[in-house]
């Protein structure tokens, strides 16, 4: 990635040690993510906006689409509220 500023090699009869230090600024690489970044980046995009457009062909004000109505939940019942409505019933 980087080039070396110092070098260190330990030659011993079973090591062998070597120690780099001051590595450079790894530029080369570091652009070569931003190339892929900006690439993908670009490719979403255009993804994007072709679904944009296919949305823009449906008219959902007009009734050009229909829209699915989803029943309502029933809202659970905290404890007080059960209470409430237990004594209601008994009275």
């Amino acid at each position: 990635m980087g080039v070396p500023q110092n070098v260190f090699l330990g030659f011993n009869g079973k090591k062998t040690i070597t120690v780099l230090s001051g590595l450079s600024f790894p530029i080369s690489f570091l652009s070569i993510i931003r190339k892929e970044a900006e690439k993908t980046w670009g490719d979403r995009m255009q993804t994007r906006s072709k679904i944009n457009g296919q949305l823009k062909e449906f008219d959902f004000v007009n009734g050009g689409m229909s829209v699915v109505q989803e029943k309502p939940m029933k809202k659970r019942l905290n404890r007080l509220d059960t209470l409430r409505g237990l004594r209601k019933e008994a009275n």
